[in-house]
């Protein structure tokens, strides 16, 4: 099990790659994304709450079994493959090749620059910390696209 968990947190070991594991992340779950050729975001939608529960049940027992990795170590990246499918929700794998580039640049800027509220969700103790920053980045990241890949549908 301690296998599996550590699978999932460090989103199909992505968060192992050197250098960025946050990035290395995001990239591969914006690959699995379009390997999967989703047709409609309703798909994306049952993946990423699948994704946002399995997130917090594995990073949750990996960080238990692994206490010298700290509260929130860089490899655990279940919360990055989160915030991408939930930005994803827009699109479809059909979208023109800018969309899906534009909703990796929107998310990994929320995730890393952190702004109000997502400096917030950062703060919750263990798991729920870990995985509800980027689940908020992933929410402004996914309504900026929106605006910008359907800007009639959104009237202010």
């Amino acid at each position: 099990m301690k296998e599996l968990h550590r699978f999932i947190a460090t989103g199909c070991y992505s968060g192992l790659l050197p250098g960025a594991p946050g990035t290395w992340g995001s990239l591969a779950c914006l690959c699995a994304w379009l390997a999967l050729s989703f047709s409609s975001p309703i798909y994306s939608a049952f993946l990423a709450v699948f994704v946002i529960v399995l997130g917090i049940l594995s990073t949750r027992a990996y960080l238990t079994q692994t206490p010298e990795l700290g509260q929130d170590p860089a490899c655990v990246v279940v919360d990055e493959w989160a915030g991408m499918l939930i930005t994803l929700l827009p699109l479809n794998s059909n979208a023109p090749y800018w969309q899906p580039v534009l909703a990796f640049a929107l998310f990994r800027t929320f995730d890393i620059i952190k702004p109000w509220p997502v400096g917030r969700m950062e703060r919750l103790p263990g798991a729920w910390g870990i995985m509800l920053d980027d689940v908020v980045a992933g929410i402004i990241a996914a309504a900026i696209l929106l605006m910008v890949v359907k800007p009639g549908l959104i009237h202010f």
